[in-house]
């Protein structure tokens, strides 16, 4: 959180005019959004991985999903957050192997199922 601070302190700096404080008096810069179109604003927030079981497969699915910020985004024209979609980075098995997806090797999964939802998953597998 202190980092997101000290970037959000960086961008209100970059904001500029005259080397003070950015013109709240000034109301032509306010409302033109490319005033506030700078190299200090922060990037797109990465998609995030979520797990997701497949029933159809049989397996837990690892995708990149947008952030749930993009949903909000007010800036269509300056981010891409809101077309990122998406993606199947890979999948784990009810043994829980975990199989990449082509062209996906090297994103190294960040969440994973629970012994307990394995052993729940292997067990509904079973009993079909």
């Amino acid at each position: 959180m202190e980092s997101r601070w000290t970037q959000t302190r960086e961008y209100l700096s970059s904001l500029t005019d005259s080397g003070g404080p950015w013109p709240r008096s000034n109301v032509e810069k306010l409302t033109d959004p490319n005033y506030f179109v700078t190299n200090a604003l922060a990037a797109v927030q990465e998609r995030i991985q979520k797990l997701i079981w497949s029933k159809p497969q049989n397996v837990f699915n690892v995708t990149l999903a947008p952030h749930w910020s993009a949903a909000y985004c007010e800036w269509p024209d300056y981010c891409d957050c809101g077309t990122q979609g998406t993606t199947k980075i890979g999948h784990y098995q009810v043994d829980g192997e975990f199989v990449p997806r082509k062209g996906y090797e090297d994103v190294i999964p960040l969440v994973r199922p629970t012994l307990a939802q394995l052993a729940s998953k292997r067990r509904e597998g079973e009993s079909q």
